[in-house]
C-alpha cells in the first residue's frame, strides 16, 4: 500500500511545475517580464548582486529541504534553482526554518547568510538567529555550529549592515513581548554580539501587531528602514510594505503615512522586501506577493518592483504603490517563457527543485530516465513546487 502511495504522489508531484521563473509568452514578447518572478511558495525573499554582476536569491524554506532555496540570475527576471542553502539543518537547528537574509561580506567576494531557526533539545523553544559563511554566494555555506542570537523573548527576520560609524548591526523583530524591530550590535566579523539590543521601531496602532522583515537602504544621508505590517499569511491577509526613516541607524525613526506598497489589483499582500541594485544606477524591490487566484494564501511568490526616490526623500515602489503586473525587462533580457511542468529526468543527477521534509531526508537516485525512492519507516516523500 505505502509503494503505491508513493508511485501516485511522484506521479501527482511531477506534473506540477519546478519552481523555475517565467511567464506567458505573450505577456513576455510584449512587455519585457510578468510577475511573479518565481512563482510557487517562496516568501520572504532576500537578495544580492555578486562582485561578477549575477543575482542570488534565497527564501523561507519552513519545513521543507534543501534549507533555504538558492537561485540564481544574469537579468532579475529569469530565475534559475540551484539548490539550497544547507542539503540538510546544521545539528543545531530545527524547523521552521524561516527569512535567510544574504549580505556580501568583506573584500574577496565572501558572504553571510543570517537565518531563524529554532534550537533542538529545548522544551517550547523560541526562535533564533543563526549564521553561515560562504566564500561566495554559490556556497558551500558553513554554519558556526550554535546559534548566535536567542534572546528571551525569540528573534526572527534578521537584517544585517554597518551603521554610520562603519559597526555592523544586526536588525531583527522581537518575537514576543510587545514585538517591534531592534538592533544588536556585532562584532567586527559579523559572527557574535558586542552589546544590547535597542528597540529602533515599536508596531502602531494600525499594524495588527507586526512590523517585520527589517531592511535599510542608505539614500541621501539618511537610512531608510522598509518593513512590512499586517496579517501575512492566513486569510485574509492584510500585509503591505511601509517605510521609516532616520539620520542615525539606531533613530529615531519617522514613519512614512503613505504605504510603500498595497494591494494591486493581481497581487496583493505584498511585503518582506529586499532592495537590489542592477548595476545601472537603479534599484528593484525583491518582494513576495499572492496571486488574486489563491484565495487560500498558498503560495507566496517572489514579485519584482521598480524602486525609485521621490523629490521629498521617500522611496516610491511599483505603479504609484502597487505591486506592477507586467514591465520592461531590467537589463534589457527577456523573461522567457515558463519552463516546461515535467523536469528532466535525463542523466543521473536530481533536478535542484525536488524537496524532500527537512526532519525525513529523501534517499532517492535518478537512472533510466525514472526515479528511485526508497521507503522509510515514517514514509518517504520527494516533492517539487505547484506554482
Amino acid at each position: 500500500m505505502r509503494i503505491g502511495l508513493l508511485a501516485l504522489l511522484l506521479s501527482l508531484l511531477v506534473a506540477g511545475c519546478g519552481g523555475g521563473s517565467g511567464a506567458r509568452g505573450d505577456d513576455v514578447a510584449a512587455a519585457g517580464f510578468t510577475n511573479p518572478v518565481i512563482a510557487g511558495q517562496y516568501p520572504d525573499p532576500s537578495a544580492i548582486r555578486a562582485a561578477d554582476g549575477s543575482f542570488w536569491l534565497t527564501t523561507t524554506s519552513r519545513a521543507w529541504a534543501p534549507v533555504f532555496p538558492l537561485f540564481r540570475s544574469r537579468d532579475l527576471v529569469n530565475w534559475t534553482r540551484v539548490g539550497g542553502i544547507f542539503e540538510r539543518a546544521p545539528d543545531w537547528m530545527a524547523g521552521p526554518f524561516w527569512a535567510p537574509e544574504l549580505t556580501r561580506w568583506g573584500a574577496d567576494g565572501g558572504v553571510r547568510v543570517y537565518y531563524t531557526a529554532r534550537p533542538r533539545g529545548v522544551r517550547d523553544p523560541l526562535p533564533c538567529i543563526g549564521v553561515a559563511s560562504a566564500p561566495g554566494p554559490g556556497g558551500p555555506y558553513r554554519d558556526r555550529g550554535r546559534p548566535l542570537f536567542c534572546p528571551p523573548s525569540g528573534a526572527i527576520d534578521a537584517f544585517v549592515l554597518r551603521d554610520e560609524h562603519g559597526r555592523p548591526q544586526l536588525l531583527f523583530r522581537r518575537y514576543r513581548n510587545g514585538g517591534g524591530i531592534w538592533a544588536v550590535p556585532l562584532r567586527s566579523d559579523g559572527l557574535a554580539l558586542a552589546g544590547r539590543a535597542r528597540l529602533l521601531l515599536a508596531p502602531g496602532p494600525d499594524d495588527g501587531g507586526v512590523v517585520e522583515g527589517p531592511a535599510v537602504v542608505r539614500h541621501d544621508g539618511a537610512f531608510t528602514l522598509l518593513f512590512a505590517t499586517g496579517s501575512c499569511c492566513r486569510p485574509p491577509c492584510d500585509y503591505r510594505e511601509a517605510t521609516a526613516r532616520s539620520r542615525s541607524l539606531l533613530g529615531p525613526y519617522v514613519r512614512d503615512p503613505q504605504p510603500l506598497l498595497r494591494d494591486g489589483e493581481r497581487l496583493r499582500c505584498d511585503g518582506h522586501g529586499t532592495v537590489v541594485g542592477d548595476g545601472r544606477g537603479r534599484q528593484w524591490l525583491l518582494h513576495h506577493g499572492v496571486l488574486d487566484d489563491d484565495p487560500l494564501n498558498v503560495r507566496r511568490s517572489v514579485v519584482l518592483d521598480p524602486l525609485r526616490w521621490g523629490g521629498d526623500g521617500w522611496p516610491l515602489a511599483g505603479d504609484d504603490g502597487k505591486p506592477i503586473d507586467s514591465g520592461a525587462a531590467p537589463l534589457g533580457v527577456r523573461q522567457r517563457p515558463a519552463p516546461s511542468p515535467t523536469p528532466s529526468l535525463a542523466g543521473t543527477r536530481l533536478d535542484p527543485g525536488w524537496e524532500w521534509p527537512s526532519d525525513a531526508p529523501a534517499r532517492a537516485r535518478q537512472r533510466d530516465g525514472r526515479i528511485v525512492l526508497r521507503g522509510a519507516p515514517r514514509g518517504a516523500v520527494l516533492a517539487r513546487q505547484v506554482p
